[in-house]
């Protein structure tokens, strides 16, 4: 009777491991799918904050995903406000970074408002 007791709560403690490792699993990285090639850059906090529109790419991709319109226009604003600031960085790098990086923004704009008609 032990035994038996041992395989059910074995076979149930494997169950319920397999099962919340595989909801992790299924989340969806919309900014990979685009294909946008992130630049690296001398300037470790420009380097941190190009990073973040990964997280913001990925909740609009979530968004139309879920033909969630009502989140757009937090997002839109998160958005502008992230160009801003990555423009603002620009006139501290040098000619060859400021150029890279007008080229990104140019991509990530292009990339953004393609995933955003989506919903539209």
């Amino acid at each position: 009777m032990k035994n038996i007791l041992f395989i059910a709560l074995a076979f149930l403690s494997i169950t319920l491991s397999s099962c919340s490792a595989g909801d992790q699993g299924t989340v969806k990285n919309y900014y990979a799918e685009a294909g946008i090639l992130t630049p690296e850059f001398k300037n470790e906090e420009l380097n941190k904050h190009i990073e973040y529109f990964e997280s913001l790419y990925n909740e609009l991709g979530i968004a139309v995903s879920s033909t969630d319109k009502a989140s757009v226009p937090d997002l839109s604003k998160s958005f502008s406000n992230w160009i801003l600031k990555a423009i603002d960085f620009k006139q501290n790098l040098v000619a060859e970074d400021q150029k890279k990086l007008e080229d990104y923004l140019e991509k990530v704009n292009i990339a953004w408002n393609k995933q955003k008609k989506l919903l539209f």
